[in-house]
């Protein structure tokens, strides 16, 4: 059930959906990311640890969604600074409600000196 803009992931429900995870989907180094955008309706966190062999080996950016639940503003920052040390973490706001929120983790190999974001 969707509930507008604050939707997230629920236990109920009658549709299923085929699931991999990240480090299996990247394990034959076929298709290696170099971004990632994960917006997975509160289980963002989650999906974060569950990626982390892909996010430590491969050191792709992150786009990471920030507000579906409200201590995803404090953990999800404080998670990707504890395990990508060599990451520079920035939290712009995309729309003028607290929606849409995402927390970027750029590796610092590839800011520029003197860029902004």
């Amino acid at each position: 059930m969707s509930i507008g803009y604050s939707s997230k992931a629920a236990a109920a429900g009658s549709e299923s959906v085929e699931q991999v995870t990240l480090d299996s989907f990247c394990q034959f180094d076929v298709l290696l990311p170099t971004y990632l955008n994960i917006d997975v309706e509160g289980s963002d966190l989650e999906e974060l640890i569950r990626a982390t062999v892909v996010l430590l080996g491969c050191r792709p950016t992150i786009a990471v969604s920030i507000y579906h639940l409200p201590e995803q503003v404090y953990s999800i920052p404080q998670w990707l600074t504890e395990t990508l040390p060599d990451y520079s973490i920035f939290i712009p706001h995309h729309r003028d409600s607290i929606y849409e929120t995402i927390c970027y983790a750029i590796p610092n190999e590839n800011i520029k000196q003197g860029s902004t974001i």
